[in-house]
C-alpha cells in the first residue's frame, strides 16, 4: 500500500516506530514515563556492611567519602537462554550487557511490530555499543580455559564488542551489524549510524541503543571533591547544588524506518527524527576528556541546519546534563550560542541522568526515548529534585528555562520538536531533533475478528503473556483499536507451541466481553477435527444470512489451509457444495430463496473441486453419481434423517480439517471463537486473509515476559573488591619518559612531603623527574590522572586533597602546600623539619 509522503518535508525523514528500556526501577515504557513525570530518583543505596560481605575492601567501605550508592537494573544475573537459542554453557559465559540487550533488542522490535517471522524476510541493521567493565573481564579472564578452542568460544561470549553480531545471529536479522564506542555518547552515535545506513539503503529497519553493566552490581565510589563523581549520591544537572554525576547501569534500544515506508506499512510513528548528526572537539580544550564549548556549539548549530528548522520552534532540550561543575556551565553556554539570546525563555532544559544517573553507553538513546515520550505525551518533562540553576549559567538571559513540574506542551509550539544531546569523553557530540509525527491522511482498513492469539515457549509464560494482554484490551475503548491490536498479536509476533486466545465481543449494553480460551487437544489429535459454523436459527435461514454465511466459510476456507472437507445435511449440503466450488454460490443461493417460497428449484451446474463434500448424515463423501444427479439435490431440500452413530469417525478419516454447516438451537459460538479453538489446538491461520481490504495501523500489545533462568556472574578473582578507588600504583617505574621542554623551570623537591608528592606524579605520568612547578597537565595529565593522584595523595598522607583548587594550579608545588595547612591530625608528618640526607 502507498501513501503519499515526502520525506524531505521531514530534515532527514526517518520515523521512530519501536522503543524498549531496561533502566532503574524501570522495565517497561509506562515505567519509564511515569518515573519521568514523577521526578522520581531511581538510585539504590546498600548498606556498607553488606558491601563488606559482598568482598569489598572494609577499609575503602568505611572511608566517610566513600558513597554506597548506584543506580541499578533487575535480572542482571538472569537470562532467557533457550529463547534466544543459547545453551546453558554458552550463556553461563556470555557478558552480562550482552544478555540485557539481548532481550531490550527483541523487545524494540516487538514493540514495532517486526518481532515475528518477517524478521529474517527484511534487512534489519543492528547498530549498538557496550561500556568496558574491567571487572569483568577480571572475573572471566580467570575462568578462561587452557583448552585453545573452549578459549575461542568463550573468547567471543564474553567479548563485549561482538554485541551486534551476537544480537543479529540469535534473533536472524540480515542488515548490518556495528558494535562502537564512542564513551558516553555511544547509543546516540548508535542513532546516527542507523540513520545513515537506512538513508543508504542498506537496511529496511535498524535498531540502535547501547548497554551498561558495571560489576559488582552492589557497589559505590570514593567521592572527590571537584571531581566527576557526585558527593551526595544525586546528580543534579545544571544545579546550583550539583555535585557530580551518578553513574549507573541500563539498557535501551530504538527501532528506526524511512519515515516513507513506515508511512506506507502502517507502522506506529512515536517520532520523526529530522537530523541527527556528529562531529569531535579536537583539541578545541583544555584535556582529552574535557568538555569543548566551540565543539557543542558548532554540533547544534549544524543540527539546526540539517534539520531546516528555526530554534524557536524547539520546545525542549534533552540535555547531557551530568550535574558536573565543568560540564553543566560548558553545555549550557554552547546552548545559548547556537541557539541564541532573542528568543525569551521558550525552551525548557532537563535531563533523565538526575531520574537514572549516568547510564554511560545507554545514555544517549535513555534520553532519546525520553524526549519522544514528552511529544507523545505533548508533556514538557521536569527535572528531578531541581532548586535553583547553577550560578555560572545566565538562565534569565538565555532562551531557556528549567521546569520542576510536568508542564503542558503550549499549543502555540506545533509541531511539537525536542532536540537531544550526547557528549561522549574523547570529544564525540552527537545532537539529534526530532518531531511530532504528522497525520497523514490513510485509507480505510478492513476489521478482523477480534481474536488476540498468544503463544509462549512456556505454560506459565503464555499464562502471564495473556494476564498481560488482558490488562491492556480492558484500557481500550473503541473498534479500531481492539482490531489494531488484534492484527498485531495475529500477524507479528513468533508462534510458539503453549497457546491461548481471548475473544473479544461487543455486549448488548455496549460493553465489551473478554473470554479466554484454552486448547481442548494436543497437536497431534488436530487432524480430522471438524470446525462447526452454524448459525443462530434453528427454523430456516433468510437470503442475507445464507449469504453471510457462505462469504465467511470462504473466508474461513482461505485462511486456514488444513481445511480439506464441507459437509451439511438438508439445504445446508448445498451451501458446503457453494463454499467448496462445486455449484456457484448465487446460483446456489438463488435456488434455495426460490425453494423458500415452496417451488421446485433448478439444481446448479456441478464442477469437481479439490475440497470433499461429506454428508452429515453418514460423514461419507458425496459420490460422482450424486452430484451428478439432480434428484439427489433436489431430495436433501426435505431431507431429515438423524445423523448414524459412524458419521463423525468417518469423517475424521478423511484427514485434515473438516467445515459443517449447520443450524443451531442454542446460542453459537460464531466464528472468532471458532477461530480462536483452531488457534489453541495448534491450529495454521493466514489472519491476513481476513484484512485482504486493507491493515489496520499498528498497535503494540504487551512485551513478551522471558522465562529467566539464574546465571549467576563469575565471582570476584579476589576477595577485597575495590574498583573505584584507583589507587593500586606500581611500586616501580617500568617505563620512564625524561621530562620534556615545559614553560616552567624545573625546581626539584627539597624535603620528604615534596619528594613522595612528586614522585606520586612521576609514577602517575610515565615521566621524570617531575619539578616543583611543573604544570600536571601540561606533562600529559588529565582530570581523571587528577583524580587518580588525589586517591593517592590521600592514602599517603591521611587528607582529602582538594581537587578544585588543584585543578586551578595543578603543580606539587601547591599540592605541598595544601598539605602543610592540614592538621596534625590529618596529617601525620612534621613539617617543620623535613630536610633529606645527601
Amino acid at each position: 500500500m502507498s501513501v503519499a509522503c515526502d520525506p524531505t518535508d521531514f530534515g532527514m525523514g526517518l520515523a521512530i516506530v519501536g522503543m524498549a528500556v531496561r533502566l532503574p526501577q524501570s522495565e517497561t515504557l509506562e515505567d519509564y514515563w511515569h518515573t519521568i513525570v514523577g521526578k522520581k530518583a531511581c538510585q539504590t543505596w546498600f548498606d556498607k556492611d553488606d558491601l563488606i560481605d559482598e568482598g569489598w575492601d572494609p577499609e575503602l567501605v568505611k572511608n566517610p567519602a566513600f558513597m554506597p550508592v548506584k543506580p541499578v537494573i533487575s535480572g542482571v544475573e538472569h537470562f532467557d537462554a533457550d529463547f534466544f537459542g543459547y545453551s546453558r554453557a554458552e550463556a553461563a559465559h556470555l557478558d552480562p550487557k550482552t544478555r540485557v540487550f539481548h532481550e531490550v533488542a527483541y523487545h524494540a522490535l516487538e514493540h514495532a511490530g517486526y518481532g515475528g517471522n518477517i524478521r529474517s524476510e527484511i534487512p534489519i541493521g543492528v547498530f549498538a555499543g557496550a561500556s568496558e567493565d574491567p571487572e569483568w573481564l577480571r572475573r572471566t579472564s580467570a575462568m578462561l580455559s587452557r583448552n585453545s578452542v573452549e578459549q575461542f568460544e568463550r573468547g567471543i561470549l564474553a567479548h563485549k564488542d561482538l554485541l551486534a553480531q551476537l544480537v543479529a545471529f540469535h534473533l536472524d536479522l540480515h542488515g548490518p551489524a556495528y558494535t562502537l564506542y564512542t564513551a558516553c555518547s555511544t547509543s546516540l552515535a548508535a542513532v546516527h549510524m542507523a540513520a545513515q545506513s537506512l538513508l543508504f539503503g542498506e537496511c529496511d529497519v535498524a535498531i540502535a541503543g547501547g548497554v551498561t553493566i558495571d560489576l559488582p552490581i552492589k557497589s559505590g565510589y570514593l567521592a572527590q571533591e571537584g571531581m566527576i563523581h557526585s558527593l551526595d549520591g544525586y546528580c543534579r544537572p545544571f544545579d546550583a547544588a550539583a555535585k557530580g554525576t551518578l553513574f549507573g547501569d541500563g539498557a535501551c534500544a530504538v527501532v528506526l524506518k524511512r519515515l516513507q515506508d513506515a508511512v506506507a506499512d502502517r507502522d506506529h510513528i512515536h517520532a520523526v527524527v529530522r537530523a541527527v548528526s556528529a562531529n569531535n572537539d579536537g583539541h578545541r580544550k583544555v584535556g582529552f576528556s574535557a568538555p569543548s564549548l566551540q565543539g557543542q556549539s558548532d554540533l547544534i548549530s549544524t543540527t539546526l541546519a540539517m534539520a531546516d528548522v528555526d530554534p524557536s520552534t524547539i520546545g525542549y532540550v534533552e540535555t547531557h546534563g551530568t550535574g558536573t561543575v565543568i560540564g553543566d556551565p560548558v553545555e549550557f553556554d554552547a546552548l545559548v550560542e547556537a541557539f541564541g539570546t532573542t528568543l525569551g525563555q521558550r525552551c525548557a532544559l532537563g535531563s533523565v541522568k538526575a531520574n537514572i544517573g549516568h547510564t554511560h553507553a545507554a545514555a544517549g538513546v535513555a534520553g532519546l526515548i525520553k524526549s519522544v515520550l514528552a511529544i507523545e505525551n505533548a508533556t514538557v518533562p521536569p527535572m528531578a529534585h531541581f532548586q535553583a540553576p547553577n550560578p555560572n549559567m545566565a538562565l534569565e538571559q538565555s532562551p531557556f528555562y528549567i521546569p520542576t513540574e510536568p508542564q503542558v506542551w503550549p499549543a502555540e509550539m506545533t509541531p511539537r520538536r525536542a532536540a537531544v544531546s550526547s557528549f561522549g569523553i574523547g570529544g564525540t557530540n552527537l545532537h539529534a531533533i526530532i518531531e511530532q509525527a504528522p497525520d497523514f491522511p490513510t485509507p480505510s482498513a478492513s476489521q478482523g475478528p477480534l481474536v488476540y492469539p498468544v503463544s509462549a515457549q512456556t505454560e506459565d509464560v503464555a499464562k502471564e503473556l495473556a494476564e498481560r494482554l488482558q490488562a491492556q484490551l480492558s484500557t481500550l475503548s473503541n473498534r479500531d483499536d481492539f482490531s489494531r491490536l488484534a492484527f498485531c498479536l495475529q500477524t507479528k509476533r513468533r508462534e510458539f507451541p503453549y497457546r491461548l486466545a481471548i475473544v473479544v465481543s461487543e455486549g448488548k449494553e455496549g460493553q465489551w466481553l473478554f473470554e479466554k480460551v484454552e486448547p481442548t487437544c494436543g497437536a497431534n489429535e488436530v487432524s480430522g477435527s471438524v470446525l462447526r459454523l452454524r448459525h443462530e436459527n434453528a427454523v430456516a435461514l433468510s437470503a442475507c444470512e445464507r449469504n453471510t454465511l457462505v462469504s465467511q466459510a470462504k473466508t474461513l476456507i482461505s485462511a486456514v489451509p488444513s481445511i480439506t472437507s464441507v459437509s451439511g445435511q438438508g439445504d445446508m449440503l448445498w451451501l458446503a457444495a457453494a463454499v467448496a466450488g462445486v455449484m456457484e454460490s448465487e446460483g446456489v443461493l438463488s435456488a434455495l430463496a426460490f425453494a423458500q417460497s415452496g417451488a421446485l428449484p433448478t439444481v446448479p451446474s456441478r464442477h469437481h473441486t479439490p475440497l470433499t463434500v461429506l454428508s452429515d448424515i453418514n460423514g461419507i463423501a458425496i459420490t460422482p453419481d450424486q452430484l451428478a444427479d439432480d434428484g439427489f439435490w433436489i431430495g436433501q431440500l426435505t431431507n431429515t434423517a438423524q445423523a448414524h452413530p459412524a458419521c463423525s469417525e468417518n469423517k475424521r478419516t478423511v484427514g485434515g480439517h473438516g467445515l459443517t454447516f449447520g443450524l443451531a438451537e442454542t446460542q453459537s459460538p460464531g466464528l472468532e471463537r471458532l477461530l480462536a479453538d483452531l488457534w489453541v489446538n495448534a491450529g495454521a491461520i493466514d489472519w491476513r486473509v481476513f484484512h485482504s481490504n486493507g491493515v489496520p495501523s499498528h498497535l503494540a500489545g504487551p512485551n513478551y515476559p522471558f522465562s529467566r533462568t539464574p546465571f549467576p556472574v563469575p565471582p570476584a578473582v579476589s576477595q577485597q573488591v575495590s574498583p573505584s578507588s584507583d589507587s593500586a600504583l606500581p611500586k616501580e617505574l617500568t617505563s620512564v619518559n625524561a621530562r620534556p621542554d615545559l614553560s616552567s623551570t624545573f625546581r626539584p623537591a627539597e624535603n620528604q612531603t615534596e619528594l613522595l608528592v612528586t614522585g606520586l606524579m612521576e609514577q602517575m605520568l610515565g615521566i621524570a623527574p617531575v619539578g616543583m612547578d611543573d604544570d600536571f597537565f601540561e606533562l600529559g595529565g588529565h582530570s581523571l590522572l587528577a583524580t587518580k593522584l588525589a586517591i593517592a595523595i590521600e592514602k599517603s598522607f591521611g587528607t582529602v586533597l582538594e581537587i578544585a583548587n588543584f585543578l586551578e594550579v595543578p603543580t606539587a608545588a601547591s599540592i605541598c602546600s595544601f598539605l602543610a595547612s592540614a592538621t596534625p591530625a590529618q596529617f601525620p608528618y612534621n613539617h617543620g623539619n623535613e630536610e633529606t640526607n645527601t
